[in-house]
């Protein structure tokens, strides 16, 4: 496996592993606030198999909105949309290339994990899965998301993991998140975890990657 990320023009995102062409699997990590896709990319290292590919966007502000996940959403425009529709960019680019849906798994920590969960389950497509460390869906209390078409989200699997009392991401919004992944259809592996703190542990990591290959 590579250890060195490369910059993919094409993609307009860092990469590690195979040729996304050639890969099994597409790992598309998303970084957290206040970073860059150089610090996210390992996560996927550590997630991929060796036929597969990681490949990391960046947020040239270093942050992909400005406020808290469950603000009201017009306060974080136009940048919330503005990084979901990168996201789809990199996704239909990665679909013309030859890829299918099925083998994009996104990958996020904190604000990164938020704009993945959000972007999967909303773009009206079927991917490989989600691995979201510490996030949820995106808006304020109360707010309704589109119910994917029947079918399309299930046995989808969605791995989440967040400490129950963690300042960024509401226990009540991860749970939330959880139910309402379920009632689409999906395979949700979500645990709070007690005393872990805002980050990922190595522990989450190997848990992760093991559920993640099981499926």
């Amino acid at each position: 496996m590579a250890t060195t990320a490369t910059f993919h023009s094409d993609l307009d995102a860092l990469h590690l592993g195979a040729d996304p062409v050639q890969a099994q699997r597409i790992f598309i990590c998303i970084h957290g606030r206040g970073a860059d896709a150089a610090s996210i990319l390992p996560l996927g290292q550590a997630l991929m198999g060796s036929k597969d590919a990681a490949l990391a966007p960046h947020s040239s502000l270093g942050t992909w909105y400005p406020y808290a996940f469950t603000a009201p959403r017009a306060s974080n425009e136009p940048h919330l949309s503005a990084a979901l529709a990168q996201l789809k960019d990199l996704s239909q680019r990665l679909v013309g290339m030859g890829a299918r849906p099925e083998q994009l798994i996104w990958v996020g920590f904190s604000q990164g994990a938020c704009l993945a969960l959000e972007y999967a389950y909303t773009a009206n497509l079927r991917f490989g899965g989600v691995s979201a460390f510490s996030g949820g869906l995106i808006g304020p209390a109360g707010q309704t998301w589109p119910r994917p078409a029947p079918g399309l989200w299930a046995d989808v699997p969605v791995w989440m993991e967040c400490d129950a009392n963690d300042s960024h991401i509401p226990a009540a919004r991860f749970l939330e998140t959880e139910a309402e992944m379920r009632a689409a259809g999906a395979n949700v592996h979500a645990r709070l975890l007690a005393g872990h703190g805002h980050g990922i542990s190595p522990d989450q990591v190997k848990r992760a990657q093991a559920w993640l290959q099981s499926q």
